[in-house]
């Protein structure tokens, strides 16, 4: 693991990172020099992988960092025995969605989300004060 990079501290404090990397939920993605330059954190919901954060400093973005780290969060879910990899992201962002769709992910309908969907909805709703109608869950199945 390289150190963690102050950038990437910003987003997610250094030593909540560190523990999640310590528990086997976080994986961390190094530039040339052993400093973190991106970032992944999952956790698990009932059957499911839900992929709470991924981060990639813009400096190193298009070289394929995160598409690296959803597929080992993919991986991470299937070793694990979980049914499929969810997430929530931002609908009018016009990267957001292509890039997920790219990597085999589908949006979710509402009338399809689970009890722990909804209650992820409310949180994040409570702690982005956005409008949820800018966000969405995404879904991938693991087999």
């Amino acid at each position: 693991m390289g150190l963690i990079d102050h950038a990437l501290g910003e987003v997610t404090p250094s030593a909540e990172m560190l523990r999640g990397i310590q528990s086997g939920v976080v994986w961390v993605c190094c530039g040339d020099d052993d400093v973190a330059v991106g970032y992944a954190r999952a956790t698990v919901h009932e059957s499911t992988a839900y992929l709470e954060e991924i981060d990639v400093l813009q400096e190193f973005g298009r070289q394929g960092l995160g598409s690296q780290l959803v597929s080992h969060v993919c991986g991470w879910g299937t070793m694990r025995g979980l049914s499929h990899v969810v997430l929530t992201t931002f609908l009018d962002v016009p990267w957001n969605g292509p890039f997920y769709a790219g990597l085999g992910f589908e949006p979710v309908p509402e009338d399809e989300w689970t009890p722990e969907m909804h209650r992820i909805k409310h949180l994040e709703q409570s702690d982005m004060l956005l409008p949820w109608d800018r966000r969405g869950f995404f879904r991938k199945s693991l087999f």
